[in-house]
């Protein structure tokens, strides 16, 4: 896709008034109509300077008309066609863009003629640019939903440096005024309108790009969301105890369809110990898709939701559980599980990370994030009590639903230059703020001749994003660096899957993470094509989470605290292939031994172990206490008497002791592996001992461990492998010789049976257990 054109900001003169100007209906049609084709232009060509110079023009015609309406005249086709244009002009993302200086003035001048003189203030200065703009008390009621409206609209996404931090102050000041003004006015008619408007239209994504603590903005919002869809006061659950039975654990999502929210929760589960909990799914709608095959297939039930907020109440709170997870972003928009989540339906309500903040609810009791995402500021930023689990926040199943890549994207088919570094990213439209833009076109004018492939229209975010207004922008940002747009490549492919999107990646010389919002499941597409990553971290968990995933990997050295940091980096590894070399052979090598965040069983039992700890001192404290807690809630004793003690306990507890500190340990899974065996566990045990091989792969008594509870649990064939293997590591395995003769012979294989045992004898002659074989 070649970028458009930059364009300089037009110097336009206010539209004078004048005597004739045409009123009426016919004026009204015709303004319209200016309207429509100058925004169908905006759309078409967004780096045209003649076309933003018609519509500034024409949006002050249409502020003029607005103006005029004579104030006595509440409705009327000239009061629905001012809410028209305005709406038009949101819709478009033309008001995205920062406010002229003198349409500032304007506005202002308008903001002191009334109602009439408010909505054409409205109409050309977005809420977040015009802090003048009245207080909800202070504008007539009529208008308070149209005002919400105007007050709390969403970017298609921001234009300029500093947009981000100004649009987060401004939505905080608007959350605090609603709450307090909704808070002593929520009886009248025209709030509970202005309520809806705000439910429906609510979208947080905007407040996620910037770099501070959304704690505040997240409670206010919450209050809110309480006060237009919370009827009764919360039900009265506490935690019973747990001793002597399973702990009763719920997955609340709006479906368990291909997208990063199902990839990231099923890890949650998917392993957890039947025998210490019991998994039912909960969705709002489903989707028959393989991946949701999957969940479904590791849960004991799967529950579609009825339609009724009051019935699913209903129906989750009959099922009597113990824990609620929600497994849905509950901090983006308000939807049905944001809904669910203002209520209480189980002693324990959790937030997972797929809520990319705090969520501010007050029914939500734990967030669950891991410490090495997590800063030691972390739990400040939390309304929930913070959970940590050992390792990065973010754990991943890719394989339920893994599809081949669909095709072999090449540089020549982008007509990118074989031998130029390559930049890459697929950090979503969203994260690629005109900071990150500035940032890396900075970067392109570092490196000579390198390029800069971004693939930022992921489906998971939006069905529709604004592609020439993108390209137009990021070229004009290349233009102030001295950087020719045409090193800049924009995928708009549409990709059947993330393997598509894993071989696009791998065309790259260097991956670039974003900031203050930064990847994670973006991160492990470059991860597994073995590219070095740039990351940037700051404070809040959004902005540590592709460092998380990093740390985890022993790969600090890739990550950075600043913008110079970030950007010398950057260079350093542009002009470095030895050591883009070495990080690719480092890295390759660190994901072949699957990765805690690939890792499902060390993700699942962690999970498990962190709602164990948090449950018990809910029962033992209450609610009030456990959430007042400061500290985060972690399964693993950090030393003292409860490590002591460890020392006392049986094998089976002191494995699982260490797996609460380090769920990937492969000592402590093969420990565990043969106590599970001799407990007769052998579908548990094959699990833990499977896994321990990622770490301990030349161990032959591990193999020979393996294929015991293969045998046990009757799979025969991958038994007789594993052995295999045991003996080619050690062919003096005597037992492994004996054990590999007794299962060939049970599958009929006598020759391989007479064989095993012949060197089992020569192995130890004195021993008569051969002779059964032989």
């Amino acid at each position: 896709m070649s970028p458009a054109a930059a364009f300089p900001p037009p110097t336009i003169e206010p539209t004078k008034k004048t005597a004739t100007a045409p009123t009426g209906e016919s004026a009204r049609a015709a303004l319209l109509a200016r309207v429509r084709s100058a925004l169908a232009a905006y759309a078409e060509e967004p780096s045209d300077a003649g076309g933003w110079a018609a519509l500034l023009a024409v949006r002050r015609d249409a502020a003029a008309l607005i103006a005029a309406i004579p104030s006595g005249q509440k409705s009327g086709a000239a009061v629905e066609a001012a809410f028209q244009l305005i709406e038009l002009f949101a819709a478009s993302g033309a008001s995205d863009q920062p406010a002229r200086n003198d349409d500032l003035a304007l506005a202002k001048q308008y903001l002191s003629a009334g109602w009439p003189g408010l909505l054409a203030a409205m109409l050309l200065v977005p809420a977040c640019q015009l802090p003048e703009a009245p207080k909800f008390d202070a504008v007539p009621g009529w208008l308070w939903p149209k005002y919400t409206a105007y007050v709390f609209h969403v970017p298609q996404g921001f234009t300029a440096p500093g947009q981000a931090a100004t649009y987060a102050a401004a939505y905080l000041r608007r959350l605090e005024e609603l709450a307090g003004w909704a808070a002593k006015n929520r009886g009248a008619s025209a709030v509970r309108e202005a309520l809806t408007v705000f439910c429906s239209g609510n979208n947080c994504i905007p407040l996620y790009f910037t770099g501070d603590s959304l704690r505040r903005h997240y409670e206010l919002r919450a209050r809110i969301l309480t006060l237009a869809l919370v009827n009764a006061p919360p039900e009265e659950m506490p935690a019973l105890p747990r001793l002597g039975r399973r702990l009763r654990v719920g997955f609340v999502n709006r479906h368990f369809g291909s997208q990063t929210e199902t990839y990231t929760t099923i890890p949650s589960f998917e392993q957890l110990d039947p025998e210490r909990f019991e998994v039912v799914l909960f969705a709002h709608h489903t989707t028959g898709s393989p991946v949701e095959d999957y969940a479904r297939a590791h849960a004991a039930a799967f529950h579609v939701l009825p339609a009724a907020l009051a019935d699913q109440l209903a129906l989750l709170r009959s099922e009597w559980l113990d824990v609620v997870v929600f497994g849905t972003n509950l901090t983006a928009v308000c939807h049905e599980v944001t809904t669910l989540a203002l209520h209480r339906v189980a002693p324990l309500q959790v937030a997972n990370n797929s809520s990319c903040t705090t969520t501010g609810l007050p029914q939500v009791d734990l967030y669950v994030s891991g410490d090495l995402t997590e800063s030691a500021a972390a739990p400040a930023h939390f309304s929930e009590r913070l959970g940590l689990l050992p390792g990065p926040a973010h754990a991943f199943n890719y394989e339920a639903d893994r599809q081949e890549p669909s095709g072999t994207p090449t540089r020549e088919l982008l007509q990118i230059p074989a031998d130029a570094l390559l930049f890459v990213s697929a950090a979503n439209y969203f994260k690629i703020t005109p900071e990150m833009q500035h940032a890396w076109a900075k970067l392109l004018a570092a490196v000579p001749g390198s390029r800069l492939l971004v693939h930022p229209f992921n489906p998971n975010w939006s069905s529709s994003y604004p592609i020439k207004r993108f390209c137009a922008e990021f070229d004009r940002v290349l233009a102030a660096h001295g950087v020719d747009p045409g090193r800049l490549h924009v995928s708009t492919l549409k990709f059947p899957s993330r393997s598509d999107v894993t071989g696009l990646m791998a065309l790259g010389d260097v991956y670039l993470d974003t900031f203050p919002f930064a990847g994670v499941n973006s991160l492990v597409d470059p991860l597994e094509a073995a590219i070095p990553v740039v990351t940037w971290e700051g404070e809040t968990f959004r902005s540590r989470m592709g460092a998380g995933l990093l740390r985890s990997l022993g790969l600090t050295d890739l990550i950075t605290r600043d913008a110079d940091g970030y950007h010398a980096l950057a260079v350093r590894l542009a002009g470095a292939a030895a050591q883009r070399d070495a990080w690719r052979t480092q890295i390759r090598e660190k994901m072949a031994r699957a990765p805690l965040f690939l890792d499902p069983l060390a993700a699942s039992e962690a999970f498990g172990d962190l709602l164990v700890a948090a449950y018990d001192e809910l029962e033992a404290n209450g609610r009030e206490a456990f959430r007042a807690n400061p500290q985060p809630v972690r399964a693993a004793a950090s030393g003292g008497p409860a490590r002591e003690a460890n020392l006392f306990a049986g094998p089976e507890e002191q494995a699982r002791a260490t797996l609460r500190a380090t769920p990937n340990d492969a000592k402590a899974r093969h420990a565990l592996g043969r106590e599970l065996l001799a407990a007769g566990r052998a579908d548990r045990a094959v699990a833990y001992l499977l896994a321990a091989l990622e770490g301990e792969g030349a161990n032959p008594v591990l193999w020979f461990d393996v294929a015991r509870a293969l045998r046990a649990n009757h799979q025969m064939q991958q038994a007789i492998e594993a052995l295999e293997t045991c003996l080619r590591v050690d062919g003096s395995h005597l037992d492994g010789w004996l054990l590999l003769a007794e299962i060939s012979q049970a599958v009929g294989s006598t020759d391989m049976a007479r064989e095993a045992a012949a060197i089992a004898r020569q192995l130890a002659p004195a021993d008569p257990r051969p002779a059964a074989y032989l």
